[in-house]
């Protein structure tokens, strides 16, 4: 489902906005048209004999929807924030010498750092219903487990996106600068060299903030989203960019997953050391 909602999105947008000529009405048109033929393959689920889900009438309580509420403002606040995070960048770049070439540089270094989260967002979803089912079942060996195995896949595909931006820098930037300029490409190259160092640690904060939430450590998982999603970056950005200039706007990014990467690490380990706690004295009391 996933995959056909995908092409078919990317064909559509050809069509759409090229033969059709329809514009960016033709991309939001495509675009849905996509998602809706996701949604129908997935409910042929229901209509075979292995179905085992049966959608049944329900009167959701205030509790149950504050509850489900609390579970997923965490990856809220990430996908909210980005927003904001975007209109800081633009407006601070906007300041600097560079002006608007910098901020094309930039638009062609988080394009490609949004296709690059996907993949981390990606493997956050899949573990999570594994950790949150082990959690349930008190198995903790496996919970760890699925974490490192999921922050070392985060970990790896990370490395190839940074391999890539320092391999094929130039090559890149050519693909978003069909007018050739010569200074987009240099500050894009730059970005890649400087920004992209975040990949190696932004895979491992959303595993980790993910893995927090499975395991109803919200108070925590909220922290980490709140800290890497606004609370941290936008003071990291203005106080680089002031001292470093456009480096240090390329820097942000990569400055703000290691401080919550050091964070991160820590809350896990408490969260660890609180959740053997409780199961000893559920021991100990039984």
């Amino acid at each position: 489902a996933m995959t056909i909602s995908t092409l078919t999105n990317i064909v559509l947008d050809y069509v759409c906005i090229y033969p059709l000529k329809l514009g960016m009405f033709g991309a939001a048109l495509a675009t849905g048209l996509g998602s809706v033929l996701g949604l129908l393959i997935q409910l042929t689920h229901f209509l075979r004999r292995g179905n085992s889900l049966r959608l049944q009438r329900i009167r959701p309580t205030v509790r149950e929807t504050l509850q489900i509420m609390r579970c997923g403002i965490s990856n809220f606040i990430t996908e909210f924030s980005a927003g904001i995070v975007i209109l800081a960048f633009n407006a601070v770049i906007l300041r600097l010498p560079a002006g608007n070439t910098g901020v094309a540089a930039y638009g062609i270094a988080a394009n490609i750092a949004i296709v690059c989260t996907a993949f981390f967002n990606g493997i956050g979803q899949g573990v999570q219903p594994i950790i949150s089912t082990n959690y349930g079942a008190l198995q903790m060996g496996r919970v760890w487990r699925a974490f490192l195995l999921a922050a070392a896949c985060a970990g790896v595909i990370g490395l190839l996106f940074y391999g890539a931006g320092m391999l094929f820098p130039t090559q890149i930037a050519g693909l978003f600068n069909q007018e050739k300029s010569p200074e987009l490409t240099a500050l894009a190259v730059r970005a890649f060299h400087l920004y992209f160092l975040a990949f190696a640690l932004m895979g491992f904060n959303i595993i980790t903030i993910t893995t927090l939430s499975a395991m109803a450590q919200l108070k925590e998982a909220f922290a980490l989203s709140i800290l890497r999603g606004v609370a941290v970056i936008l003071p990291v950005l203005f106080l680089l960019s002031y001292f470093f200039g456009l480096d240090g706007v390329w820097l942000t990014i990569p400055v703000t997953e290691l401080l919550i990467a050091l964070l991160g690490v820590i809350l896990l380990l408490r969260a660890r050391w609180k959740l053997k706690k409780a199961h000893e004295n559920d021991q100990t009391a039984a």
